[in-house]
């Protein structure tokens, strides 16, 4: 369940103007929920989704997300791997 609904956010935010395909940003959502699964604990799921919660502007919750190391390392070999 954490999978999907890491996936599903993080394909509905597709933007063509990113400059990935949709087979590209679908590659990056499913790498990027993989590695939540690999490499996070549920508790700090939970903390993380907690503390975005609190913030009211979407570029408050990017921020809060970023401010996880092990979140945004994730998300970096995850993008990496799209542009290699």
């Amino acid at each position: 369940r954490i999978w999907t609904n890491f996936y599903e956010s993080c394909y509905k935010e597709y933007d063509s103007s990113s400059g990935l395909t949709k087979q590209e940003h679908a590659e990056y959502c499913s790498c990027s929920a993989d590695g939540v699964i690999e490499k996070m604990e549920f508790r700090e799921l939970l903390l993380l989704e907690t503390n975005m919660l609190q913030e009211k502007t979407e570029e408050d919750q990017t921020r809060i997300l970023l401010a996880n190391d092990k979140l945004k390392n994730i998300l970096v070999d995850c993008i990496s791997k799209i542009y290699q």
